[in-house]
């Protein structure tokens, strides 16, 4: 049985579980508290960049730029939507720090900052999709190349790949 929370996390713990006598009383190490604002400051990083992806225009231009880069008129003619529009979602996507750009004479190239983005989130497509209700189908069944990218990798890339705190 569960009890209500009333006053805090202390409270919110089963009633029939005794706490542990050295951890009532504990306070966190330094090292502890430093992970967990690592902890905190890359949670915030990725809901701002799961944000950055939420819309379907930035999520296909992020699997474009797995191919390598392009400009803004190859991106509008092959998602089928207007210059200004990619335009403005490339430029999200900048703000975010998922994607660099590079001018060359008249036109700008947008490149992933890491590319294994495209294919982790390709993967992502496919989670939660039900094979006979009880199965989830895993990066690789559907053919692409994701089944080669680790959590590991994108996670580091990510981080690698994270704005610096000022």
């Amino acid at each position: 049985m569960l009890q209500k929370e009333k006053d805090g996390p202390e409270n919110c713990r089963r009633s029939d579980m005794p706490v542990p006598k050295d951890s009532q009383n504990a306070a966190p190490n330094e090292a502890q508290g430093n992970a967990q604002i690592a902890s905190e400051q890359l949670a915030q990083h990725l809901a701002k960049m799961f944000a950055a992806l939420a819309h379907p225009a930035r999520s296909r231009i992020i699997i474009e730029l797995g191919s390598g880069e392009h400009c803004v008129n190859n991106l509008a003619d092959t998602l089928k939507i207007s210059h200004s529009s990619v335009s403005q979602h490339l430029a999200i996507l900048r703000s975010q720090g998922l994607i660099k750009e590079q001018k060359a004479g008249r036109f700008v190239f947008y490149r992933l900052i890491a590319p294994e983005l495209a294919a982790w989130l390709a993967a992502g497509g496919h989670f939660g999709e039900n094979n006979g209700g009880s199965q989830t189908a895993s990066p690789g069944q559907n053919g692409n190349d994701a089944e080669n990218v680790t959590p590991q990798a994108v996670h580091e890339s990510m981080l690698n790949a994270m704005p610096q705190s000022r």
